[in-house]
């Protein structure tokens, strides 16, 4: 059974929260940042069932947004 992804326990939400309450103008902004999603995706292993990660870096915000779109896209359309 998929778990509803509106559920405000879900982890897509959880993600959702520490990105909308994250400080990332910072090396320890990252850090933080990063720690708390390992910790989610720890405390949350066994409903997991995938995931991907990749690592690129922009100086550009637009050109950062535009792959950003562009993966989400393609990774959401693997679902309809």
């Amino acid at each position: 059974e998929v778990p509803n992804r509106d559920d405000t326990n879900s982890i897509l939400s959880a993600l959702s929260r520490l990105a909308r309450t994250s400080k990332t103008d910072s090396r320890m902004g990252i850090q933080n940042l990063t720690s708390q999603v390992a910790l989610e995706l720890l405390r949350r292993k066994n409903s997991i069932v995938s995931a991907t990660t990749r690592y690129k870096h922009f100086d550009d915000r637009t050109k950062a947004q535009r792959d950003y779109n562009t993966v989400s896209i393609k990774e959401r359309s693997k679902f309809e």
